[in-house]
């Protein structure tokens, strides 16, 4: 059962640390198959960014935190750190990062879970609209994480929020209904905070749940061969595969399969009264084959172009940062400065580099205020201006010298 004043907090582990640090962008398709969610984007890669200037160690990880948030949630972006490939658990990488080790997918839910507390923090001050959108992005985050997500407790709650934020920000019956139907689905328990809550919005909310019981319960039937692996029904074991579950209520449900030896596999599928039938296709995980050493490209090995802007007229700069982005199937990387003027207010500046020909071009500053009051309202757009540089690429204005920002003296 899910009770919206509970609340549990988690942190994510990757901290910065060094005077000067690069972040570049390069990326990956994420593997997951999941059919809802399988339309094509910009592949990029993250390392840390490049300071110049007078500026706290503090605020420095702050935008770089930011950035990577900004990155990670956007529906048009893949995100991908090559420390998630190359570097070993709680080792430092060549620009100084020590990353405790996790997957994507792991790295999306604590960043979920970041988002949904914001919400709620939001929400207690009265901001149901931003909270509104907090809650949003969390649920992206845990649904593009669906294949990893075990803990179907904060999504459910997550929902829940959203409705109740969506009521006090004025949205429409339907959309507040459509939120609870969705929590519902998942976890028929759940409850919101009737101290707090108005007696239309506990009606919604009720009315909701009667009329899902009322359509009759739904069951899901997954068949498929992998010996070992078991089944999952919105985070609930139901045995070995193949399996089924009855009694559900109609909307989205989460199929997933997890099992020594085999690829987590999941997908969402729609119940409506009647018995749905999903066919699972876990893989079987690779056994490891001796392969001779080849050299490993590394964000690490841009450090110096990046601390220096030679990444974008630097021959030897641009040839590393295309075999990077061949090495790892990227679509483009993009190098970010943080430069502070002599008061310590911070400016952003993104550059964008074309990973298969290395071409570069400079992306519109994001001017900060000096305690970054705005930092998250002016990240929200950041992969709007990759996206923009993207269709078409800008290939006339590339640079051929060493950035402005890199010329100022501070």
């Amino acid at each position: 059962m899910i009770q919206l004043f509970s609340v549990f907090r988690s942190s994510r582990s990757v901290h910065f640390t060094g005077a000067a640090s690069v972040l570049c962008v390069v990326g990956l398709v994420a593997a997951v198959s999941l059919p809802a969610f399988a339309e094509e984007r910009t592949r990029v890669l993250l390392v840390p960014p490049v300071t110049l200037g007078d500026l706290r160690m503090v605020y420095a990880k702050r935008i770089g935190k930011a950035v990577e948030d900004a990155l990670s949630f956007s529906t048009r972006l893949t995100l991908l750190t090559d420390r998630d490939r190359f570097v070993k658990e709680d080792a430092p990488d060549a620009t100084g990062a020590i990353v405790t080790g996790g997957s994507r997918g792991s790295k999306r839910i604590l960043s979920a879970d970041a988002l949904r507390l914001g919400g709620m923090d939001l929400a207690s001050q009265g901001k149901h609209a931003a909270a509104l959108a907090r809650f949003d992005k969390a649920i992206g985050g845990y649904t593009a994480a669906i294949t990893e997500l075990v803990d179907f407790n904060n999504l459910a709650d997550a929902y829940a929020r959203a409705g109740v934020a969506a009521f006090e920000a004025g949205r429409s019956a339907a959309q507040v209904r459509a939120y609870f139907a969705d929590g519902l689905a998942l976890q028929p328990t759940l409850i919101i905070d009737r101290r707090t809550a108005s007696p239309k919005l506990v009606a919604l909310l009720e009315s909701t749940r009667t009329s899902m019981q009322r359509k009759g319960g739904g069951s899901i039937e997954v068949s498929g061969l992998a010996e070992g692996a078991d089944l999952y029904v919105d985070g609930v074991r139901v045995g070995p595969l193949p399996g089924a579950r009855a009694g559900l209520l109609p909307g989205k449900h989460v199929v997933q399969v997890r099992g020594e030896g085999w690829q987590d596999w999941a997908t969402i599928v729609r119940v409506n009264g009647r018995a749905v039938r999903v066919k699972a296709r876990p893989r079987p995980i690779p056994k490891a084959r001796s392969v001779p050493a080849a050299r490993v490209w590394t964000v690490g090995d841009l450090t110096a172009c990046a601390s220096s802007g030679g990444f974008a007229s630097d021959k030897r700069c641009r040839k590393t940062a295309i075999a990077l982005a061949t090495q790892g199937g990227a679509d483009y990387l993009v190098f970010v400065v943080i430069a502070a003027d002599q008061y310590g207010r911070p400016t952003v500046h993104p550059f964008l580099m074309r990973g298969r020909d290395g071409r570069t071009v400079g992306l519109a500053e994001i001017g900060l205020a000096e305690n970054l009051s705005d930092l998250n309202a002016k990240m929200t757009d950041l992969d709007k201006l990759i996206e923009a540089r993207t269709k078409p690429f800008p290939h006339a204005r590339a640079l051929t010298r060493v950035p402005k920002v890199f010329r100022v003296k501070r």
